[in-house]
């Protein structure tokens, strides 16, 4: 499973071509979803492999699956850091630039993520246009940063015409 997870996020990135490892300019993203789809048959509960079928299908813009296997994904980490960090944040900052706040509070919500990232949670509630409230200024600070985070995808997304980010794609 392990390699066809790595070969789908490798393609997901543009840095395989059909096999072959050397950059490239473009993603192959057909190739990815066949690969992660595979990992899918072998380890349907892999919260790694999950993830990355949710970033490919999101990068396709089919959101509504996206969103169904990153839920899914979260929900099988249970308390691993196999999600943590940056990749799972960035999955949601591009769900928020694509129109699905009510959907990444929901999955948040379900799996309390609410406090573990809790400028991003106040992002989405803002993004719904909720009120937040008086927080501390480090957290409206970060808060602004996500924002901008989701500001800065939907101006790619309106120049490329797909919705994708560039946060990760180093």
């Amino acid at each position: 499973v392990l390699p066809l997870i790595i070969s789908a996020k490798w393609l997901l990135l543009g840095k395989l071509d059909s096999g072959k490892r050397e950059r490239k300019q473009t993603t192959d993203l057909a190739e990815a979803d066949r690969y992660a789809r595979r990992a899918w048959e072998y380890s349907s509960e892999n919260p790694m492999v999950l993830h990355v079928l949710s970033d490919i299908l999101a990068r396709q813009g089919r959101w509504e699956e996206s969103l169904i296997h990153l839920a899914e994904a979260v929900s099988w980490s249970g308390t691993e850091p196999v999600l943590a960090g940056q990749d799972l944040t960035e999955s949601f900052i591009r769900a928020l630039a694509a129109g699905y706040a009510s959907r990444v509070k929901e999955i948040m919500a379900n799996a309390a993520l609410a406090e573990p990232m809790e400028p991003l949670w106040y992002a989405t509630c803002a993004e719904l246009g909720e009120e937040i409230g008086p927080l501390p200024a480090e957290v409206v600070d970060a808060v602004a940063a996500v924002r901008m985070g989701v500001e800065a995808v939907r101006a790619e997304s309106s120049h490329t015409g797909r919705m994708t980010s560039s946060l990760g794609d180093s």
